[in-house]
């Protein structure tokens, strides 16, 4: 929790940093803007949630968008992701004493679209919506695109669990 609940607005990380531990960030409610270098692979669970975050570019060599990353991330209207991506935690289940329960990774409402590096061999995007790499399944299309209709092509097979959750589409 290094700026739990701090009031910074901005983060420029420079030098060799490779790893942001879970909830490093978390409650930074006036933090909107913050530069990674490339050099960071991992971003633990929850490092951003909470935060004021308009938009991010994440680092080319993270190779895992880990559980609720961007969880509450209301301000959150663009996301990048990088080419060695691999896995990508849409949703989770927790359990509780009433049972598991359901947690969406993403819960941005205001979040409009996703771009991916061309060169990720595992993920794409198109209008901001995230696609498997072969563009065969729907994984992720952000609460607030700038459409109300959509029509996917042919190559289309899979919709991807909580693909559209809360999409306005």
């Amino acid at each position: 929790n290094a700026f739990y609940n701090s009031n910074i607005s901005e983060v420029s990380i420079k030098g060799d940093l490779e790893i942001i531990e879970e909830y490093a960030f978390w409650g930074c409610y006036y933090l909107k803007e913050i530069d990674l270098p490339d050099s960071i692979y991992q971003i633990d669970q929850f490092a951003f949630a909470n935060s004021a975050i308009t938009e991010i570019k994440l680092p080319e060599s993270l190779t895992k968008i880990d559980k609720s990353l961007f969880a509450n991330c209301y301000n959150l209207k663009s996301l990048y992701i990088g080419s060695k991506v691999e896995e990508i935690v849409i949703y989770y289940f927790v359990q509780t004493l009433m049972g598991p329960q359901l947690v969406i990774s993403f819960t941005c409402p205001n979040l409009e679209k996703i771009v991916v590096n061309p060169d990720n061999k595992n993920f794409h995007s198109e209008d901001g919506i995230l696609f498997n790499k072969t563009h065969s399944k729907v994984l992720l299309v952000p609460q607030n695109v700038n459409f109300t209709s959509y029509k996917f092509d042919d190559s289309i097979k899979t919709v991807g669990e909580y693909a559209f959750y809360k999409s306005q589409i």
